[in-house]
């Protein structure tokens, strides 16, 4: 049967970590596109869904993606660093102190139950934004649906909570950064450190 959709306040508990790497086709960038994340995310949430399986009644879920060692989350994302205007001035020299992206990710092979029953396959999907001050970093995951197969059929939890940590070190480049007065071509950093938890 059709999941079908219910305006209940929906809880979420739970606690989980976000790493991994970031690429992006240049830097400095002004509002573009392409950025791309691969890490690991380990998560354990539970509470009370805004959405039914079948019978109309919110459900009880528990969810949790269990491995710190797979790449098991991806995301795709704009991004925007802005460079200070020094004109007529050169080029400001360093690297945009502050940067911001928003895109969508999504995490799989995680295990999901509902009020208790049988456990089941589950991906995690939703909005994925960070913004980034020098090396510290806060991302936040919103908009998030649980999804796994049932009998043929998918299950959607809507969570109305949204999970988000932060670190002061959290965001590393490994190779570059290219500079306001040099952009570069093909960027990478990691995220690392990110502890985070349903607000």
């Amino acid at each position: 049967m059709a999941s079908c959709a219910h305006t209940v306040a929906a809880s979420t508990t739970g606690v989980g970590t976000f790493g991994g790497t970031v690429s992006l086709p240049a830097f400095p960038c002004t509002n573009c596109i392409s950025g791309t994340f691969a890490g690991s995310v380990v998560l354990s949430l539970s509470g009370t869904a805004t959405t039914s399986q079948s019978t109309g009644v919110p459900e009880v879920y528990t969810a949790v993606w269990a491995s710190a060692t797979t790449t098991n989350a991806t995301a795709g994302f704009g991004f925007n660093e802005v460079c200070p205007n020094t004109s007529p001035l050169p080029p400001y020299p360093g690297p945009p102190v502050t940067g911001t992206a928003s895109g969508t990710f999504y995490l799989t092979g995680g295990s999901l139950s509902l009020n208790g029953g049988p456990w089941m396959t589950a991906d995690l999907t939703g909005h994925l934004e960070w913004v980034r001050e020098g090396t510290a970093v806060r991302v936040t995951l919103s908009t998030l649906v649980i999804t796994a197969p049932s009998g043929g059929s998918t299950v959607a939890v809507n969570l109305n909570d949204l999970l988000q940590g932060e670190s002061p070190t959290g965001f590393i480049w490994t190779n570059g950064p290219g500079t306001c007065a040099a952009p570069q071509n093909n960027q990478t950093a990691l995220i690392q450190g990110v502890d985070l938890q349903p607000i």
